[in-house]
């Protein structure tokens, strides 16, 4: 179905604006872009100043980006963002708030524009159907998952263009300058069905329609990991001690697009690519999402086996205590035995002198 561009304004005194109908599974900075170009404009501050005057009200621009798309904010941040993602398991149900919570307010200014990764991707097949259909392309969220190098509608292998500026640019007009990884290494990834399943488990986790209780699943992923001799982290489920099953069942290189190269590797540490300011509460959260993904392949056998078990609740304490150090399990007849040190005041004098 075509999507439709018109001129539309809020208010007799709000300037003249092109708005354009959302397409399945567009990505938000894509759309962002696409109204740009609508627009005839080309810098971002120039957008974001007729989309203010536009509105004629105090509004954080994902809300007017939903304004203009046409849906309630709530909706447009499931269903064209990869908020979802990021927030699939946690605490905090920002994402499905109303409008006129101040935490969602909040949230919103935070979480705009969110980005997955340092690359823009699309399939050339999908740009061609576009095309086709519509005589546009545009970017679709689900190819924004971190580590999915396929399309999964098409199972061709995704092009990409290096930065985020390029979302304010077509698929089809940087397809000539775009860029592809090699076929070998491709057909390994595709055929590797632990990254199969964490591309499955990570696509459901992104279209929930709430996210999945953190402590509850973290109980879930320790009392399971520790069912297969994993000796995991004693109070938050963490992949640390995982790490050599880990690079073995998905191997290095694509590991590395999805947790950067470190050190030694004796700590797990992946990006969560965020707007554009580190918060570093964000990156906590992508992080801890992201090991929880990349560890149920290895702890179960398919997807939905997993996401079955995320939805079981499990408030069960599965916690550990950490052993004393030696110090501290001396007999008391030892600790007395031990002679008084002298007393010192505060300039380290001892004291009596």
């Amino acid at each position: 179905m075509l999507a439709l561009a018109r001129y539309n304004r809020i208010g007799p005194d709000s300037p003249m604006l092109i708005r354009g109908e959302l397409f399945p599974d567009e990505l938000d900075r894509g759309y962002y872009g696409r109204l740009m170009r609508l627009n005839g404009l080309v810098k971002a501050n120039d957008f974001d100043n007729l989309a203010a005057s536009w509105a004629g009200s105090p509004l954080y621009r994902l809300e007017i980006l939903s304004s203009l798309a046409g849906v309630p904010a709530e909706i447009f941040v499931r269903r064209h963002t990869t908020i979802p993602f990021f927030q699939g398991i946690g605490n905090n149900g920002q994402a499905a708030r109303h409008n006129d919570s101040g935490a969602y307010l909040k949230f919103l200014s935070w979480q705009w524009l969110s980005d997955t990764r340092s690359e823009a991707y699309f399939c050339e097949k999908c740009v061609a159907c576009d095309l086709e259909l519509s005589g546009q392309s545009y970017w679709r969220r689900s190819h924004q998952i971190p580590g999915l190098f396929w399309c999964p509608e098409h199972s061709f292998p995704l092009r990409y263009v290096s930065g985020q500026a390029a979302f304010n640019r077509s698929p089809a007009e940087l397809l000539p300058s775009s860029l592809v990884n090699d076929a070998e290494w491709m057909s390994e990834v595709q055929n590797n069905p632990v990254i199969r399943c964490y591309i499955e488990l990570s696509l459901k986790v992104m279209a929930s329609r709430a996210p999945f209780d953190r402590e509850s699943v973290s109980n879930t992923l320790i009392a399971q990991a520790r069912s297969q001799d994993f000796d995991v982290c004693v109070y938050e489920f963490s992949l640390d001690n995982m790490l050599h099953e880990v690079v073995r069942q998905y191997g290095r290189r694509w590991l590395d697009t999805v947790m950067p190269p470190y050190r030694r590797r004796k700590k797990l540490r992946i990006p969560c690519y965020r707007s554009r300011r580190f918060v570093e509460e964000d990156q906590r959260q992508g992080t801890f999402v992201l090991q929880c993904i990349l560890a149920c392949p290895i702890l179960y056998g398919s997807a939905e086996e997993a996401l079955s078990a995320f939805g079981r609740f499990n408030p069960g304490s599965t916690t550990f205590f950490k052993p004393r150090p030696q110090e501290f399990l001396r007999k008391t007849d030892e600790l007395t035995r031990q002679p008084v040190c002298d007393q010192y005041d505060f300039r380290g004098n001892q004291s009596g002198e």
